[in-house]
């Protein structure tokens, strides 16, 4: 039989300017019943911060990226958690949603993130709607583990 599942994590990823927004959508998801990780509530003081984030989104089943007019020009970290989860999202088989950009305000997608469906936060019903797209993505999770384990189960 396989090991328990892992929980399923949320992990969000955003730019210091949006942290009062991110930190909002924190205590909805929370307060959803939903895991979630956030840098200024995960970290630990003196614990090296890239490997902890690193470490984090790659253990996560799914990666919000939030985007707004104030970040989409600038350069920083935040571009490098966005390469990391395109990384991670390349090794997921196909169809498996791992990454779900999200729009704070109406601004441009990131041209890296234009593949992929992204939520806007900022429109009508914006926010019932991300938290729906995040509770049928661990639906979804824990459908397809629960058939692994039927399928180790009858080997």
């Amino acid at each position: 039989m396989s090991s328990p599942t892992p929980e399923f994590q949320v992990f969000l990823s955003y730019a210091r300017p949006d942290a009062e927004i991110v930190q909002t959508v924190h205590q909805m998801l929370r307060a959803s019943g939903v895991t979630v990780w956030m840098d200024v509530e995960n970290l630990r003081g003196g614990e090296e911060w890239r490997s902890a984030i690193k470490k984090a989104l790659r253990s996560s089943q799914l990666v919000l990226v939030f985007l707004s007019k104030q970040i989409v020009a600038r350069e920083g970290y935040l571009y490098e958690e966005i390469l990391e989860a395109l990384e991670v999202s390349r090794q997921k088989p196909p169809g498996k949603i791992f990454l779900i950009p999200v729009r704070i305000d109406n601004c441009p997608i990131h041209e890296r993130l234009e593949q992929f469906h992204c939520v806007s936060l900022f429109a009508e019903n914006g926010p019932a709607r991300l938290l729906q797209q995040i509770q049928e993505c661990h639906r979804r999770y824990r459908l397809f583990d629960r058939r692994a384990d039927l399928r180790d189960v009858s080997r």
